[in-house]
């Protein structure tokens, strides 16, 4: 007859970063996040990001996740146009 199907419904493990700003507080930023951001902030493209710190570009595009991450923006202009009071 018609049993009853149940899902196990497995919530996806979040990026640390992304649990940080839970409590209001701002959360942290490392000292290549801030590189990285002020970077972006002066509109400096992601290859001459990598090329200016001397890592790979692996590198530099996860510092851009967890800076999108953390600001909880989507795209990097969002980055810096977010709100201070994130």
């Amino acid at each position: 007859m018609g049993a009853k199907r149940t899902q196990n419904l497995v919530e996806p493990e979040a990026h640390p970063a992304a649990n940080e700003n839970r409590r209001g507080a701002r959360p942290a930023l490392s000292m290549q996040e801030a590189l990285v951001l002020r970077l972006i902030a002066a509109g400096v493209p992601t290859s001459d990001i990598v090329a200016q710190l001397a890592v790979n570009e692996p590198e530099v595009k996860q510092h851009i996740k967890a800076l999108l991450l953390k600001a909880r923006a989507k795209t990097k202009p969002r980055l810096v146009t977010a709100p201070t009071n994130v």
